[in-house]
């Protein structure tokens, strides 16, 4: 199934009026005929499934006064973009969606960027998540939005807590995110994903595969494989020095400095700042379900941002 959005502003999110029963009320600086704020609405149930509004008031909450872009479903029909929308994104996020499609690609080389990556701002740093190659996954759009929102929302924590995933190989990890009105992350989505590169406090991912929990085995040996051999594939297609400068640009443009969310500050190289260990090869089971990563260029093991250092405390130097 094609699915399709169109995206709107960006337009400053004034307030959220959520009074009535049967819609989600947006209330935004653009001025109708009558001269008035634009009031965009989604329906509590009917065509979308209710819970998405209150993923969408929690959400906007957050923006109220940020300068935002309005997304509208057309998968179904050309509803008025005016009058009707199911997300809004930050117009950082756009802005940077924007600058990277003019010189990479969706991951299933064909599909638009701006419809297939996801933003998430994660305290002072940045996760983009490719999830065009999972799309044939769902055969409808609620099934469709419901993950690609649950997936914003939850995949910082989930790729950082070992709670959430398991690492099946280098750069690769399989991670729980809720689902299907906000179902715990055990009974939600399992998701496939490659880390490309981390590089100036922005991660750029890649979703290989997704499933119901109850619905599929852990991944075989052949199955992983394949996804070493995707990552591998992929991986020379993204330059992190041009998509670190995309954001720095972004973030030094009108479209974000302030008007950007206000929490995002970019920091320093992640690798500057990893805590290697001095784990020897008998004991890197217990150092991986621990949480910790193997550095492959390195060769040694270390902490990822997130985890409590102080459990891996007798694979540091000095103790």
């Amino acid at each position: 199934m094609a699915f399709n959005y169109v995206r709107t502003g960006p337009f400053t999110l004034d307030k959220v009026v959520d009074d009535d029963p049967n819609y989600l009320r947006l209330v935004f600086d653009d001025l109708d005929i009558g001269g008035q704020p634009n009031v965009r609405s989604l329906k509590k149930g009917g065509n979308w499934p209710g819970y998405f509004a209150n993923l969408l008031r929690e959400k906007a909450s957050k923006l109220i006064g940020e300068k935002v872009y309005v997304v509208t479903s057309h998968t179904s029909r050309a509803w008025p973009t005016d009058k009707w929308l199911c997300d809004i994104e930050p117009a950082i996020a756009i802005t940077i969606k924007s600058g990277l499609k003019k010189f990479i690609s969706a991951a299933d080389g064909k599909s638009d960027l701006l419809q297939f990556l996801r933003y998430s701002a994660d305290g002072g740093n940045l996760c983009l998540v490719d999830y065009s190659l999972v799309q044939s996954s769902f055969a409808d759009e609620d099934a469709f939005e419901d993950f690609s929102i649950n997936l914003e929302k939850g995949f910082p924590s989930s790729w950082r807590s070992p709670k959430h995933h398991r690492q099946i190989a280098d750069w690769i990890r399989r991670i729980r995110i809720k689902g299907n009105d906000n179902l715990s992350q055990r009974n939600g989505y399992r998701v496939v994903v490659a880390e490309l590169f981390s590089h100036n406090g922005v991660a750029y991912y890649v979703a290989l595969e997704v499933d119901k929990k109850l619905d599929s085995d852990f991944p075989s040996k052949r199955e992983i494989k394949a996804f070493v051999s995707k990552r591998d594939e992929l991986l020379p297609l993204y330059d992190q020095e041009k998509i670190s400068e995309v954001i720095k640009r972004a973030f030094g443009s009108d479209n974000g400095g302030a008007d950007g969310p206000k929490e995002v500050v970019l920091k320093p190289p992640e690798e500057a700042d990893r805590l290697y260990l001095e784990c020897p090869f008998s004991e890197k089971d217990e150092c991986k379900k621990l949480g910790g990563i193997w550095d492959n260029t390195e060769r040694k093991w270390f902490v990822p941002a997130g985890v409590d250092a102080a459990k891996f405390k007798k694979w540091m130097k000095g103790s």
